[in-house]
């Protein structure tokens, strides 16, 4: 399954916004992991997605080998991580200095987390919310 982050929008075929069924729909009942809280997980938990008042407001992912999960078609697990941090920047008003702990694009409302590996599926989380 491919995986395309739209900053702001969601990680296409899931949408900030949606509620519970229509993300569960949009993925597929086949890979739900599970639920935790307010918090709902496919593909073996790499998969997170977060409500409130039933409304998907978080997405957060890491490596799986069920899918790939593309920026600007771009495998975001398959690039070094300080690559792909300069091709975010360009979607930015603000020039950024890279940093492999926690960093969010504040234009787009995306974060990368955790890159403490040299490629970025080695340990990198690649979040997208409507709320910084």
């Amino acid at each position: 399954m491919k995986l395309e982050i739209n900053p702001r929008v969601g990680v296409d075929p899931v949408r900030l916004g949606m509620s519970r069924e229509e993300v569960k729909g949009a993925i597929g009942e086949a890979f739900y992991s599970g639920s935790h809280n307010n918090s709902d997980y496919y593909f073996e938990n790499s998969l997170q997605v977060e409500f409130c008042d039933d409304m998907a407001w978080f997405i957060g992912m890491s490596y799986s080998d069920e899918y790939v999960t593309l920026y600007q078609g771009i495998n975001v697990f398959d690039i070094e991580a300080s690559q792909l941090f300069e091709r975010m920047t360009k979607n930015e008003s603000q020039p950024h200095r890279y940093d492999s702990s926690e960093y969010c694009f504040p234009d787009q409302i995306l974060t990368l987390w955790d890159a403490d590996g040299e490629l970025m599926r080695t340990n990198w989380t690649v979040i997208v919310t409507n709320a910084v």
